[in-house]
């Protein structure tokens, strides 16, 4: 059983304050309208301290830019941390989350927490994002629209190209049990593709909802 959902709006600027990758430390953030003191909401509660890093990785690339088949700064060996057998060129929103993993803990812990797609040049993670959801939903690691939690991986199928997924995002907040912000790369702009966040209800384009085995890490 999956769950189902599309694209409520873009966020207005929902922007964590980051003291540092790894700290545990997301400061107070944009709510739903114009931010006050006394108005912004509670800020995600992550599960615990790896899921604080991961995001404040993936959120503090918000505005890297890149074109939509392979043109970005997660599709080239020298930025990632583990060692790469080349450039590998393809859309980018999943390469993106695999590079958030790889820069907090490498190959071979994000592989087991995760997942790798064989045959490919980057070392750990994945492109295509139907195999990705094949392999957690293989490994039982569905959690369901409703229970999604900040750092859990969203899959979406907003195009007809013959594939069951066409698109990922990570849940980065949490408003409710039917509407979260996702942060995702590969996100069409003005003129180029960009990373940042999304706000998301649950409608038609959501396929489904998985969690990262977090104690492999």
């Amino acid at each position: 059983m999956t769950t189902e959902g599309t694209i409520r709006r873009d966020t207005v600027s929902r922007r964590a304050l980051l003291t540092g990758v790894g700290a545990g430390a997301l400061a107070a953030g944009v709510g739903w309208g114009a931010p006050t003191a006394s108005a912004a909401p509670a800020l995600i509660r992550p599960q615990n301290a790896k899921v604080d890093q991961l995001l404040a990785t993936a959120i503090g690339e918000s505005g890297q830019t890149g074109q939509p088949e392979g043109y970005s700064k997660y599709n080239y060996a020298k930025n990632w941390k583990s060692t790469m057998s080349g450039d590998h060129h393809a859309a980018w929103c999943a390469m993106f989350l695999s590079w958030c993993f790889d820069q907090n803990w490498g190959a071979e812990a994000t592989a087991r927490a995760v997942g790798h797609q064989t045959g490919m040049k980057y070392p750990t993670g994945w492109s295509a994002t139907w195999l990705w959801r094949d392999h957690l939903r293989g490994n039982d690691q569905w959690v369901g629209w409703e229970a999604a939690q900040p750092g859990d991986l969203v899959f979406f199928k907003f195009g007809d190209n013959g594939n069951p997924t066409d698109h990922v995002g990570m849940v980065s907040d949490p408003h409710s049990t039917n509407e979260y912000t996702l942060i995702e790369g590969n996100v069409p702009g003005d003129s180029t593709r960009v990373v940042k966040e999304r706000e998301y209800t649950r409608t038609s384009s959501l396929v489904a909802v998985y969690r990262p085995i977090w104690s492999t890490l």
